[in-house]
């Protein structure tokens, strides 16, 4: 059987989704390669990374809907982890103080190719992917250099935490802490920040 290079490409999308749900059984993997006509070495067609959807760690930011909440250009909604900026869209609540200036800031954010980090708990209640966003070429392994942290440090967010989510609690606490010292954004212009 043979396939067109997008086919391919395909194809080797569900083999490496069925890989992922059943592991990498070599019988596994021959049978697929039979049934598909696709090498039994998939990395040929698909290389780490590039499983669209919510096994995925890249993405691009499409549109925001608030100041912790992104849609990717592949429909992923993508909701900040660690982080609550104050409410625009929030129904039954009115805008809150600061809540367009964090938006205007995730804004700028827009067309921004980032790597997705996970904690221990991947998705809310709402089917939001919950994540660390990290712009192209930042450390990931660094929690200092994810938007997540600059919505802290620049006093658009404070730090919120919903267990088991906590891993990077303690780093995220400091800058809250210095945000606040320094009269930072919302710290400063607010009376009451992050309040209804």
């Amino acid at each position: 059987m043979k396939q067109s290079g997008s086919m391919k490409t395909l194809l080797a999308s569900v083999v490496a989704f069925i890989i992922l749900l059943f592991g990498s059984n070599p019988q596994v993997q021959e049978a697929l390669s039979y049934y598909t006509g696709l090498s039994d070495d998939f990395s040929e067609y698909l290389q780490p990374g590039e499983v669209k959807g919510a096994n995925s760690n890249k993405g691009t930011i499409n549109r925001v809907v608030d100041g912790d909440t992104v849609v990717l250009e592949d429909g992923r909604t993508i909701r900040y982890l660690y982080v609550d900026t104050p409410e625009t869209r929030k129904p039954g609540t009115p805008v809150q103080c600061y809540g367009k200036e964090a938006s205007s800031f995730n804004k700028a954010f827009t067309g921004a190719n980032v790597t997705l980090v996970a904690d221990k708990e991947k998705q809310d209640r709402y089917g939001r992917d919950l994540r660390i966003l990290f712009l192209e070429g930042r450390d990931t392994s660094d929690i200092n250099q994810s938007i997540n942290a600059d919505l802290v440090r620049y006093g658009f967010a404070r730090v919120k935490i919903y267990k088991p989510n906590d891993t990077y609690e303690e780093p995220l606490r400091e800058l809250e802490k210095e945000a606040i010292k320094k009269k930072q954004g919302a710290w400063k212009d607010c009376e009451d920040p992050f309040e209804s």
